[in-house]
C-alpha cells in the first residue's frame, strides 16, 4: 500500500502538470517567457495546485506519518532541478560539435522544465514571473522539511506532556542520566589475573595441616568403668612396723547348722 502512495502522488503531480500543458499554452519556456493572458479557471486551478501540493499534502503527510507521500513529492520536486543540473552545453547543441544525443537530452529536459512550471504560470499575476518560476523548486525542500518539523514538534509536545503528568519521573530520569557511570572498555582476549597478596609456602602448608586436623573425626567417649567389688578376705593383714601379723577373721555367732552359740 505504501508503494501505491508513492506512485499515486508522483503520478498525480505529473498528470496535473500535463493537464495544464494540454489545455493552456506554454508560458514558462526554458529559454524565454511567452507572455499571454490567463483565464479565470486557469488562475483558480493554478492556485489550487500550488496550495494543495506545496502546503496541504506535505502537512498531512507529516501529521499522519505518511512518509511515502513525502517521498513521492520529493521525487517530483527533483524534476524541477534536473534541467539546470543536466542540461548540456551549447557547444554540443549547435555548430560542428553538435551531438544527436545531447540534442535529444536537451529537448527532453526542456520539456520537463515546461511541465513542472506550467501549473504555476497563472500565479505570476500576483507573485511575478521570477517568484512564480521558483515555486516548482520549493516542492523538494518542503517535502523533506515539513515531516522533520512535524516530528520535532511531536517529540517536544510528548516530552512536555510527560513532564506535566509526572515531573518526578522526569527529574529522576535526568539524575540517572547525569550520574550514569562511564562504561568500562571491553577487553579482547583472555585475561588472567593473579592474587594481589599471595601466601607463602609455609602458610599454605600450615593451613592445609589445620584443615586436615579439623577434618578428622573426634574419638568416641570411653564407656564408664565398672566398680570392682572385692570379696572379704579370709584373713586381714595388719602391718605393724616391718612385721605382718595375720589375724583370723571374726567368727560368726552362728554355727554351721544355723544355731546361735554362746
Amino acid at each position: 500500500m505504501r508503494r501505491d502512495y508513492f506512485t499515486c502522488v508522483f503520478l498525480a503531480l505529473v498528470a496535473g502538470a500535463l493537464a495544464f500543458l494540454c489545455f493552456c499554452p506554454v508560458y514558462f519556456d526554458y529559454i524565454t517567457i511567452i507572455p499571454r493572458q490567463f483565464g479565470l479557471w486557469e488562475t483558480i486551478l493554478s492556485w489550487t495546485y500550488a496550495v494543495f501540493f506545496l502546503l496541504a499534502l506535505p502537512i498531512y503527510a507529516g501529521y499522519a506519518r505518511k512518509y511515502w507521500i513525502s517521498i513521492g513529492l520529493a521525487c517530483y520536486g527533483f524534476l524541477a532541478y534536473a534541467p539546470a543540473w543536466f542540461y548540456p552545453a551549447e557547444e554540443k547543441l549547435v555548430g560542428e560539435g553538435a551531438d544527436i544525443i545531447s540534442v535529444a537530452a536537451a529537448s527532453f529536459l526542456r520539456g520537463i522544465y515546461c511541465m513542472v512550471n506550467a501549473p504555476f504560470a497563472a500565479t505570476s499575476d500576483v507573485l511575478g514571473n521570477e517568484k512564480a518560476a521558483v515555486l516548482s523548486k520549493l516542492i523538494l525542500p518542503i517535502a523533506v522539511a515539513v515531516p522533520l518539523l512535524m516530528k520535532m514538534i511531536r517529540f517536544y509536545r510528548n516530552a512536555y506532556a510527560q513532564e506535566r503528568l509526572d515531573p518526578a519521573a522526569v527529574m529522576s530520569q535526568e539524575v540517572k542520566t547525569k550520574t550514569r557511570k562511564p562504561a568500562k572498555p571491553e577487553v579482547l582476549g583472555t585475561v588472567i589475573t593473579a592474587p594481589v597478596n599471595a601466601a607463602s609456602p609455609e602458610e599454605v602448608s600450615k593451613k592445609a595441616t589445620e584443615q586436615a586436623v579439623k577434618a578428622q573425626p573426634e574419638p568416641a567417649p570411653a564407656p564408664p568403668e565398672k566398680t570392682k567389688v572385692e570379696a572379704p578376705p579370709e584373713k586381714a593383714q595388719v602391718e605393724a612396723g616391718e612385721e605382718k601379723i595375720l589375724l583370723d577373721p571374726p567368727k560368726s555367732p552362728y554355727d554351721d547348722d544355723g544355731v546361735i552359740r554362746l
